[in-house]
Protein backbone atom coordinates (compact mmCIF):
# COMPACT_ATOMS: atom_id res chain seq x y z
CA UNK A 1 0.00 0.00 0.00
CA UNK A 2 1.44 3.35 -1.06
CA UNK A 3 1.70 5.56 1.83
CA UNK A 4 2.15 9.61 1.56
CA UNK A 5 4.32 11.49 4.10
CA UNK A 6 6.01 14.46 3.60
CA UNK A 7 9.71 14.09 4.18
CA UNK A 8 11.91 16.66 1.72
CA UNK A 9 14.69 15.08 -0.31
CA UNK A 10 17.99 15.39 0.99
CA UNK A 11 17.06 16.29 4.44
CA UNK A 12 18.14 14.71 8.18
CA UNK A 13 17.16 11.11 7.46
CA UNK A 14 16.38 11.01 11.19
CA UNK A 15 12.69 10.80 12.01
CA UNK A 16 12.24 13.74 13.90
CA UNK A 17 8.88 13.76 16.77
CA UNK A 18 6.83 16.55 14.02
CA UNK A 19 7.39 14.12 11.37
CA UNK A 20 6.57 10.93 13.44
CA UNK A 21 3.65 12.62 14.45
CA UNK A 22 2.87 13.21 10.95
CA UNK A 23 3.52 9.58 9.86
CA UNK A 24 1.12 8.35 13.05
CA UNK A 25 -1.72 10.52 11.46
CA UNK A 26 -1.15 8.83 7.62
CA UNK A 27 -0.24 5.48 8.42
CA UNK A 28 -2.61 3.88 5.94
CA UNK A 29 -2.64 5.50 3.12
CA UNK A 30 -6.14 6.77 2.64
CA UNK A 31 -8.69 5.15 0.61
CA UNK A 32 -10.40 8.43 -0.64
CA UNK A 33 -8.73 11.52 0.77
CA UNK A 34 -6.30 12.43 -2.43
CA UNK A 35 -2.86 13.06 -1.31
CA UNK A 36 -1.43 12.74 -4.72
CA UNK A 37 -0.13 15.51 -6.98
CA UNK A 38 -1.62 16.11 -10.04
CA UNK A 39 -0.44 15.27 -13.55
CA UNK A 40 -0.36 17.23 -16.95
CA UNK A 41 -2.56 16.30 -19.55
CA UNK A 42 -0.65 17.17 -22.65
CA UNK A 43 1.18 15.03 -25.14
CA UNK A 44 5.06 15.33 -24.10
CA UNK A 45 8.55 13.70 -24.76
CA UNK A 46 10.79 12.37 -22.18
CA UNK A 47 13.99 11.04 -22.56
CA UNK A 48 13.45 10.65 -26.32
CA UNK A 49 10.18 8.90 -25.51
CA UNK A 50 6.92 9.95 -26.78
CA UNK A 51 4.43 10.74 -24.41
CA UNK A 52 0.84 11.20 -25.72
CA UNK A 53 -2.37 11.48 -23.38
CA UNK A 54 -5.23 9.21 -23.93
CA UNK A 55 -8.58 7.58 -22.75
CA UNK A 56 -10.15 4.46 -22.60
CA UNK A 57 -13.48 3.22 -21.16
CA UNK A 58 -14.71 0.70 -18.61
CA UNK A 59 -18.57 0.45 -19.27
CA UNK A 60 -19.81 4.16 -18.73
CA UNK A 61 -16.67 5.48 -16.91
CA UNK A 62 -14.11 7.24 -19.01
CA UNK A 63 -10.10 7.11 -17.59
CA UNK A 64 -7.48 9.34 -18.69
CA UNK A 65 -3.90 7.98 -18.93
CA UNK A 66 -0.69 8.35 -20.89
CA UNK A 67 1.23 6.14 -23.23
CA UNK A 68 4.17 5.91 -23.82
CA UNK A 69 6.08 5.38 -27.06
CA UNK A 70 9.39 4.07 -27.56
CA UNK A 71 11.85 6.36 -29.93
CA UNK A 72 11.29 5.47 -33.31
CA UNK A 73 7.88 3.52 -32.90
CA UNK A 74 6.15 3.55 -36.25
CA UNK A 75 9.22 3.51 -38.51
CA UNK A 76 8.12 0.51 -38.98
CA UNK A 77 4.98 -0.70 -38.81
CA UNK A 78 5.52 -4.20 -40.02
CA UNK A 79 7.48 -4.82 -36.36
CA UNK A 80 4.56 -4.82 -33.29
CA UNK A 81 5.68 -4.00 -30.23
CA UNK A 82 5.11 -5.14 -26.64
CA UNK A 83 3.22 -3.71 -24.07
CA UNK A 84 3.14 -3.21 -20.76
CA UNK A 85 -0.37 -1.48 -18.30
CA UNK A 86 0.83 -0.79 -14.82
CA UNK A 87 -1.71 -0.52 -12.09
CA UNK A 88 -1.94 1.37 -8.96
CA UNK A 89 -1.41 0.82 -5.65
CA UNK A 90 -4.00 1.63 -2.96
CA UNK A 91 -5.60 5.41 -2.26
CA UNK A 92 -6.59 7.56 -5.10
CA UNK A 93 -3.42 7.61 -7.22
CA UNK A 94 -2.56 9.92 -10.40
CA UNK A 95 -1.52 7.71 -13.46
CA UNK A 96 2.03 8.75 -12.08
CA UNK A 97 1.51 7.02 -8.99
CA UNK A 98 3.07 10.38 -7.59
CA UNK A 99 4.36 9.34 -3.69
CA UNK A 100 5.11 12.09 -1.68
CA UNK A 101 7.11 9.47 0.25
CA UNK A 102 6.97 6.35 1.91
CA UNK A 103 7.61 4.65 5.28
CA UNK A 104 10.83 2.79 5.59
CA UNK A 105 11.53 -0.61 7.89
CA UNK A 106 15.28 0.46 9.04
CA UNK A 107 15.65 -3.22 10.89
CA UNK A 108 18.98 -4.17 8.52
CA UNK A 109 20.21 -0.36 9.79
CA UNK A 110 19.74 -0.78 13.83
CA UNK A 111 23.78 -1.58 14.18
CA UNK A 112 24.90 1.62 11.97
CA UNK A 113 25.40 4.68 13.49
CA UNK A 114 24.60 8.39 11.82
CA UNK A 115 22.63 8.79 9.72
CA UNK A 116 20.00 6.03 9.81
CA UNK A 117 19.53 5.04 13.25
CA UNK A 118 15.92 4.46 14.45
CA UNK A 119 13.24 2.26 13.26
CA UNK A 120 11.13 3.99 10.47
CA UNK A 121 12.34 6.58 8.05
CA UNK A 122 11.41 8.57 4.78
CA UNK A 123 11.82 8.35 1.16
CA UNK A 124 11.73 11.30 -1.17
CA UNK A 125 8.90 12.02 -3.33
CA UNK A 126 9.24 9.76 -6.57
CA UNK A 127 6.96 9.49 -9.65
CA UNK A 128 6.97 5.83 -9.72
CA UNK A 129 5.22 4.83 -12.93
CA UNK A 130 6.67 7.52 -14.70
CA UNK A 131 9.89 6.58 -13.99
CA UNK A 132 8.65 2.93 -15.29
CA UNK A 133 7.29 4.17 -18.34
CA UNK A 134 9.93 6.16 -19.16
CA UNK A 135 12.77 3.24 -18.54
CA UNK A 136 10.38 0.39 -19.83
CA UNK A 137 9.56 2.23 -22.88
CA UNK A 138 13.23 2.83 -23.94
CA UNK A 139 13.77 -0.52 -23.87
CA UNK A 140 11.25 -0.94 -26.56
CA UNK A 141 7.88 -1.61 -24.43
CA UNK A 142 4.46 0.71 -25.11
CA UNK A 143 3.46 1.37 -21.84
CA UNK A 144 0.14 2.57 -20.53
CA UNK A 145 0.03 4.19 -16.85
CA UNK A 146 -3.90 5.75 -15.93
CA UNK A 147 -5.14 8.14 -13.18
CA UNK A 148 -6.72 5.33 -10.96
CA UNK A 149 -11.03 6.06 -10.92
CA UNK A 150 -10.83 7.75 -6.96
CA UNK A 151 -8.42 10.35 -8.59
CA UNK A 152 -10.44 11.71 -10.93
CA UNK A 153 -13.56 11.60 -8.86
CA UNK A 154 -11.66 13.63 -6.32
CA UNK A 155 -9.76 16.10 -8.21
CA UNK A 156 -12.11 16.06 -12.01
CA UNK A 157 -11.10 14.89 -15.04
CA UNK A 158 -9.27 16.07 -18.10
CA UNK A 159 -10.85 13.54 -20.43
CA UNK A 160 -14.87 13.30 -19.52
CA UNK A 161 -16.96 13.16 -16.80
CA UNK A 162 -15.30 12.04 -13.58
CA UNK A 163 -16.48 8.81 -12.45
CA UNK A 164 -19.65 8.82 -10.06
CA UNK A 165 -17.98 6.28 -8.05
CA UNK A 166 -18.33 6.96 -3.83
CA UNK A 167 -16.96 5.66 -0.57
CA UNK A 168 -20.13 3.70 0.15
CA UNK A 169 -19.89 2.13 -3.08
CA UNK A 170 -16.38 1.60 -4.77
CA UNK A 171 -15.01 -2.16 -4.93
CA UNK A 172 -12.25 -3.88 -6.13
CA UNK A 173 -14.09 -5.28 -8.95
CA UNK A 174 -13.69 -1.50 -10.03
CA UNK A 175 -10.13 -1.23 -9.93
CA UNK A 176 -9.98 -5.06 -11.22
CA UNK A 177 -12.64 -4.18 -14.47
CA UNK A 178 -10.42 -1.26 -14.58
CA UNK A 179 -7.12 -2.93 -15.30
CA UNK A 180 -8.66 -5.16 -17.50
CA UNK A 181 -10.30 -2.32 -19.65
CA UNK A 182 -6.83 -0.76 -19.51
CA UNK A 183 -5.21 -4.27 -21.45
CA UNK A 184 -8.22 -4.81 -23.55
CA UNK A 185 -7.33 -1.02 -24.89
CA UNK A 186 -3.71 -1.67 -25.49
CA UNK A 187 -3.78 -5.04 -27.38
CA UNK A 188 -5.82 -3.43 -29.53
CA UNK A 189 -3.45 -0.43 -30.49
CA UNK A 190 -1.54 -0.27 -33.83
CA UNK A 191 1.72 -0.63 -32.64
CA UNK A 192 1.59 -3.37 -29.94
CA UNK A 193 1.28 -7.17 -30.21
CA UNK A 194 -1.89 -8.26 -28.57
CA UNK A 195 -0.02 -11.62 -27.99
CA UNK A 196 2.73 -9.69 -25.99
CA UNK A 197 1.32 -8.17 -23.28
CA UNK A 198 2.23 -7.63 -19.30
CA UNK A 199 0.30 -6.46 -16.88
CA UNK A 200 2.63 -5.20 -13.61
CA UNK A 201 0.34 -3.89 -10.48
CA UNK A 202 2.02 -2.10 -7.46
CA UNK A 203 1.51 -3.43 -3.86
CA UNK A 204 -2.77 -3.50 -4.04
CA UNK A 205 -2.37 -3.63 -7.67
CA UNK A 206 -0.24 -6.19 -7.57
CA UNK A 207 -3.44 -8.46 -6.48
CA UNK A 208 -5.13 -6.89 -9.35
CA UNK A 209 -2.53 -7.81 -12.02
CA UNK A 210 -2.49 -11.34 -10.65
CA UNK A 211 -6.00 -12.07 -10.79
CA UNK A 212 -5.65 -11.27 -14.74
CA UNK A 213 -2.86 -13.52 -15.16
CA UNK A 214 -5.14 -16.46 -14.04
CA UNK A 215 -6.94 -15.89 -17.62
CA UNK A 216 -5.12 -18.23 -20.14
CA UNK A 217 -3.68 -16.69 -22.92
CA UNK A 218 -4.81 -13.44 -21.58
CA UNK A 219 -0.63 -11.62 -21.13
CA UNK A 220 2.46 -12.51 -21.68
CA UNK A 221 3.35 -12.06 -17.96
CA UNK A 222 2.54 -10.34 -14.72
CA UNK A 223 4.90 -8.46 -12.21
CA UNK A 224 3.81 -8.27 -8.79
CA UNK A 225 5.73 -5.13 -7.00
CA UNK A 226 5.22 -5.19 -3.34
CA UNK A 227 2.80 -7.50 -3.38
CA UNK A 228 0.99 -8.74 -0.35
CA UNK A 229 -0.13 -12.52 0.13
CA UNK A 230 -1.70 -12.26 3.47
CA UNK A 231 -5.80 -11.12 3.84
CA UNK A 232 -5.40 -6.93 4.05
CA UNK A 233 -6.96 -6.94 7.24
CA UNK A 234 -4.07 -8.45 8.55
CA UNK A 235 -1.72 -6.36 6.95
CA UNK A 236 -3.13 -3.08 7.75
CA UNK A 237 -3.46 -4.27 11.50
CA UNK A 238 0.30 -5.24 11.53
CA UNK A 239 1.39 -1.95 10.28
CA UNK A 240 -0.59 0.00 12.87
CA UNK A 241 0.87 -2.13 15.64
CA UNK A 242 3.92 -1.79 14.22
CA UNK A 243 3.56 1.98 14.33
CA UNK A 244 2.39 2.26 17.51
CA UNK A 245 5.05 0.41 19.23
CA UNK A 246 8.02 2.89 17.29
CA UNK A 247 5.76 6.05 18.70
CA UNK A 248 5.77 4.69 22.00
CA UNK A 249 9.24 4.22 21.89
CA UNK A 250 10.00 7.42 21.35
CA UNK A 251 10.76 9.83 24.52
CA UNK A 252 7.15 11.50 25.65
CA UNK A 253 6.61 14.91 24.11
CA UNK A 254 3.06 16.32 24.10
CA UNK A 255 2.70 15.66 20.07
CA UNK A 256 4.30 12.03 20.57
CA UNK A 257 1.63 11.37 23.13
CA UNK A 258 -1.10 12.71 20.95
CA UNK A 259 -0.09 10.58 18.26
CA UNK A 260 -0.12 7.53 20.21
CA UNK A 261 -3.62 8.04 21.42
CA UNK A 262 -4.59 8.65 17.98
CA UNK A 263 -2.92 5.56 16.50
CA UNK A 264 -3.95 3.53 19.28
CA UNK A 265 -8.26 4.64 18.89
CA UNK A 266 -7.53 3.93 14.60
CA UNK A 267 -5.82 0.27 15.66
CA UNK A 268 -9.18 -0.32 17.88
CA UNK A 269 -11.31 1.32 15.25
CA UNK A 270 -9.36 -1.06 13.00
CA UNK A 271 -9.53 -4.10 15.21
CA UNK A 272 -13.32 -3.34 15.71
CA UNK A 273 -14.70 -3.02 12.04
CA UNK A 274 -12.61 -5.84 10.72
CA UNK A 275 -13.72 -8.04 13.16
CA UNK A 276 -17.65 -6.65 12.24
CA UNK A 277 -16.87 -7.01 8.63
CA UNK A 278 -15.87 -10.43 9.28
CA UNK A 279 -18.72 -11.91 11.30
CA UNK A 280 -21.36 -9.90 8.60
CA UNK A 281 -22.19 -7.53 11.49
CA UNK A 282 -20.67 -4.62 9.66
CA UNK A 283 -23.62 -1.64 8.39
CA UNK A 284 -23.42 -0.24 4.47
CA UNK A 285 -24.07 3.02 6.17
CA UNK A 286 -20.92 2.97 8.06
CA UNK A 287 -17.21 3.81 6.71
CA UNK A 288 -13.80 2.23 8.16
CA UNK A 289 -10.47 4.38 6.85
CA UNK A 290 -12.64 6.47 4.61
CA UNK A 291 -14.28 3.34 2.81
CA UNK A 292 -17.37 1.30 3.15
CA UNK A 293 -18.55 -2.44 3.53
CA UNK A 294 -18.70 -2.85 -0.36
CA UNK A 295 -15.11 -1.98 -0.94
CA UNK A 296 -13.90 -3.78 2.47
CA UNK A 297 -15.34 -6.88 1.69
CA UNK A 298 -14.59 -7.18 -1.82
CA UNK A 299 -10.62 -6.56 -1.00
CA UNK A 300 -10.71 -8.77 2.06
CA UNK A 301 -12.42 -11.66 -0.13
CA UNK A 302 -9.48 -11.25 -3.11
CA UNK A 303 -6.77 -11.17 -0.66
CA UNK A 304 -8.20 -14.46 1.35
CA UNK A 305 -8.28 -16.10 -2.12
CA UNK A 306 -4.16 -15.03 -3.20
CA UNK A 307 -3.07 -18.55 -2.38
CA UNK A 308 -5.21 -20.14 -5.37
CA UNK A 309 -4.80 -16.75 -7.44
CA UNK A 310 -1.18 -17.82 -7.39
CA UNK A 311 -1.38 -21.26 -8.08
CA UNK A 312 -3.86 -20.38 -10.63
CA UNK A 313 -1.49 -18.61 -12.53
CA UNK A 314 -1.61 -18.90 -16.66
CA UNK A 315 1.57 -16.79 -17.37
CA UNK A 316 4.78 -16.46 -15.73
CA UNK A 317 5.05 -14.22 -12.67
CA UNK A 318 7.51 -11.98 -11.01
CA UNK A 319 7.45 -11.12 -7.62
CA UNK A 320 9.12 -8.81 -6.19
CA UNK A 321 9.59 -6.47 -2.97
CA UNK A 322 12.24 -4.49 -0.98
CA UNK A 323 13.87 -5.65 2.22
CA UNK A 324 13.60 -1.97 3.60
CA UNK A 325 9.46 -2.06 2.85
CA UNK A 326 8.16 -1.14 5.97
CA UNK A 327 4.31 -1.20 4.50
CA UNK A 328 4.53 -4.85 3.02
CA UNK A 329 7.09 -6.87 5.02
CA UNK A 330 9.55 -9.17 3.52
CA UNK A 331 7.91 -12.19 4.79
CA UNK A 332 4.62 -11.45 2.53
CA UNK A 333 7.26 -12.46 -0.56
CA UNK A 334 8.35 -15.42 1.32
CA UNK A 335 4.49 -16.55 1.54
CA UNK A 336 4.21 -15.70 -2.14
CA UNK A 337 7.61 -17.83 -3.30
CA UNK A 338 5.75 -21.02 -1.27
CA UNK A 339 2.94 -20.91 -3.89
CA UNK A 340 4.39 -19.83 -7.19
CA UNK A 341 5.71 -22.45 -9.46
CA UNK A 342 8.95 -22.80 -11.76
CA UNK A 343 7.66 -20.54 -13.93
CA UNK A 344 7.53 -18.11 -11.67
CA UNK A 345 10.47 -15.61 -10.36
CA UNK A 346 10.50 -14.80 -6.94
CA UNK A 347 13.09 -11.80 -6.32
CA UNK A 348 13.82 -9.71 -2.76
CA UNK A 349 16.05 -7.18 -3.47
CA UNK A 350 18.04 -5.41 -0.70
CA UNK A 351 18.04 -1.95 0.41
CA UNK A 352 14.49 -0.83 -1.26
CA UNK A 353 11.35 0.34 -0.06
CA UNK A 354 7.89 -0.03 -0.60
CA UNK A 355 8.50 2.58 -3.89
CA UNK A 356 11.79 0.55 -4.79
CA UNK A 357 13.75 3.33 -4.10
CA UNK A 358 17.71 2.62 -2.91
CA UNK A 359 18.34 3.86 0.43
CA UNK A 360 22.20 3.72 1.84
CA UNK A 361 23.83 4.87 4.94
CA UNK A 362 24.36 7.82 2.83
CA UNK A 363 21.63 8.91 1.16
CA UNK A 364 18.12 8.23 0.39
CA UNK A 365 17.54 6.83 -3.84
CA UNK A 366 16.24 10.33 -5.54
CA UNK A 367 14.66 7.76 -7.95
CA UNK A 368 13.53 3.79 -8.44
CA UNK A 369 16.25 2.01 -8.30
CA UNK A 370 18.44 1.40 -11.43
CA UNK A 371 19.17 -2.20 -10.57
CA UNK A 372 15.48 -3.02 -10.17
CA UNK A 373 14.88 -1.10 -13.48
CA UNK A 374 17.37 -3.17 -14.72
CA UNK A 375 16.17 -6.31 -13.37
CA UNK A 376 12.76 -6.12 -14.46
CA UNK A 377 13.83 -5.09 -18.01
CA UNK A 378 15.63 -8.48 -18.04
CA UNK A 379 13.15 -10.36 -16.80
CA UNK A 380 10.40 -8.73 -19.46
CA UNK A 381 12.96 -9.29 -22.12
CA UNK A 382 13.16 -12.87 -21.57
CA UNK A 383 9.87 -13.38 -22.28
CA UNK A 384 8.25 -10.73 -24.25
Amino acid sequence: MSQAFGQPAGGDCRPSAARSVKLARALIFPLWLGLAAGCGGGDSATDGVTEIFVSFTNGPTTLCGTLSLPPDTGSNPAVLLPGVVLIHGSGPQDRDESVPSAMILQSDFDDLDGVLDGKITFSPELRVFKELATYLANRGYVVLRYDKRTWLTLHGSPCGPPPTTGPFTVSMSDFHNDGVAAVDWLKARSETDPDAIFAMGHSQGASLALLQGTVPGRLKGVVSMAGTASPIDSILLDQYRRLLAYLESLPSTPEIDKAIEETRGRLTQAEDGFRRLRAGEFPITELLLGAGKIFWTSWLEMTDATSATVRGLEAPALFVSGSLDFNVLPSELDLLGQWADSADTVLAMESLTHVFNRLSTASYGQEVDERFLQTLGDWLDARR
